[in-house]
């Protein structure tokens, strides 16, 4: 654990009152900090309401270190608080319905005062019939939108791909430097999928911005359990940011919602078992009591957790994130091949409406025939979609190392990347970084790709095929693939949609 962020962590162990601080002794740690490495630690944990109550600690030149970013925490709240008025009022004007259910509401719920919490942006749940309407409104208010394209578009595409992993439109203001309000209007989360934002909705209670303006957020157990959910992805299934996803604070709130807030436990259980989320409170009270030695939730007993469930999260306080999730998807591929799945001449696979079909995956050479039979009722989702073929060498034989790129386990890749433009379809190969969108902003008509061959039309089907040339050195290892697609939102602009089906999903060994 790196010195910063040990630290930090015994600030929070502090705050929370965990046996932990215990073994930790500050002053030492004092002396050995970078304060620009500690404040951008604190930053990136939300941490700074925290720190602020051990400013005594340090020394002059930290103290105005700490003051300073205090100070312009202080003045993007009042900059967040402001605009969420504002958005709360044109909202109600228009009655448009919406749901905070992180951010403001999280402080006020937990605290009753947004300085005892910080956050980044404001995160608004809106119907979605509502969201080309907000939008707009939000355009009229001085914000504009991330990808200067129409809304009504984007909005079209969200609402026909309902559970789709398209589930925001994000807008911005600047205010004076070095300020920026950002807005994100969301028809789900990361944490309640599309299918199950609807119970939600019909949980809701009122929270109060002063100046007799209201909004809402979820009921108690509902926002309970959303955190819950929240903390799950961010710091156990959100691979795509790596060492950025997860936050000290999570946990901070967490122990405080449980310590402030009236709520029904056994509901809480009962709501957990109904939308299949049992896990995210099992791996909450997991973590509380691995890192902190503390049980958040009181009616289920610690010697019950089955730890062998979520590999230790210490690794998150020692800055090895990236680590956690590379070895996390390499065991799971790992498993994922043992299953020693019969090797054959030609693969079919099912994706996005589309049968996929290499075959000489087999022999010698390093051509691989690739078809695509799509029905012509799904032949829109190609037009829709940029779709990703991934051939990967060797992954039972990838090494972990903090050499390793950090954006993706899956580096040493060969992907064709198949598009349409005019009616036509093209595609070209290249190396990709996974989990990223490549060529995320560009316009299919300035990729230089290969045309498909038209196709053998069948009265049902329309079959697309070309080949495709492993790199000879390949020809010794292994050989795995995977596919996975992103969706258009605009002409010139991509999102994922479907990646590596479940982001990270193993791949299948071909060869």
């Amino acid at each position: 654990m790196f010195q910063e962020m040990k630290l930090l962590y015994w600030m929070v162990c502090k705050k929370i009152d965990s046996s932990r601080s215990e073994h930790i002794v500050p002053n030492n740690l004092i002396n050995q900090i970078n304060m620009d490495v500690f404040l951008d630690v604190v930053r990136h944990n939300k941490c700074i309401p925290i720190v602020i109550e051990y400013i005594d600690l340090f020394d002059g030149y930290a103290q105005h270190c700490i003051l300073d970013e205090y100070q312009h925490f202080l003045n993007k709240n009042r900059c967040l608080l402001s605009a969420a008025k504002e958005i709360v009022k044109a909202a109600a004007k228009e009655n448009i319905q919406i749901i905070d259910p992180k951010g403001i509401a999280l402080a006020l719920t937990i605290y009753g005062d947004i300085n005892h919490r910080q956050f980044a942006d404001l995160d608004f749940l809106v119907p979605i019939r509502e969201l080309k309407k907000l939008g707009n409104l939000l355009v009229e208010m001085g914000f504009f939108h991330r990808h200067n394209g129409p809304i009504a578009e984007i909005c079209d595409v969200m609402q026909y791909n309902l559970n789709s992993l398209v589930y925001e439109i994000k807008f911005f203001r600047f205010l004076r430097d070095p300020i920026r309000i950002d807005v994100e209007l969301k028809k789900a989360t990361d944490a309640i999928p599309y299918r199950l934002i609807t119970e939600f909705y019909n949980n809701l209670v009122s929270i109060s911005l002063d100046d007799n303006i209201c909004y809402q957020t979820f009921s108690p157990e509902y926002l309970l359990l959303h955190l819950c959910s929240n903390i799950y992805v961010d710091h156990y299934e959100y691979e795509g940011v790596f060492s950025n996803a997860g936050k000290l604070r999570d946990f901070v709130d967490l122990y405080f919602f449980c310590k402030n807030v009236m709520f029904d436990y056994d509901r809480l259980n009962q709501l957990a078992r109904q939308y299949n989320m049992g896990y995210c409170l099992e791996f909450c009270q997991a973590m509380m009591q691995e890192l902190f030695a503390i049980s958040v939730f009181h009616g289920k007993n610690s010697d019950d957790i089955d730890f062998t469930k979520f590999p230790s999260m210490e690794i998150i306080l020692q800055g090895k994130k990236k680590e956690f999730f590379l070895k996390k998807y390499q065991s799971e591929q790992i498993l994922f091949d043992q299953q020693k799945l019969p090797l054959s001449e030609c693969y079919t696979y099912f994706f996005k409406g589309s049968n996929i079909t290499l075959t000489n995956c087999l022999s010698c050479s390093s051509k691989i025939d690739i078809s695509l039979c799509v029905s012509k009722s799904n032949l829109q989702l190609l037009h829709e979609r940029r779709m990703y073929l991934c051939f990967v060498k060797g992954l039972e034989n990838t090494p972990i190392s903090d050499t390793v790129n950090v954006d993706s386990y899956y580096m040493d890749n060969q992907t064709i990347v198949i598009y349409s433009c005019n009616d036509m379809f093209y595609y070209y190969q290249d190396t990709v970084t996974l989990f990223k969108v490549p060529n995320s902003s560009t316009n299919n008509n300035r990729l230089s790709g290969k045309n498909i061959e038209s196709g053998i039309y069948s009265k049902e089907n329309i079959n697309l095929s070309f080949e495709f040339y492993i790199p000879e050195h390949w020809l010794s290892k292994h050989i795995y693939f995977n596919v996975f697609a992103d969706l258009r939102l605009l002409n010139d602009y991509y999102k994922h949609d479907e990646y590596l089906f479940t982001l990270g999903d193993p791949f299948q060994r071909i060869k």
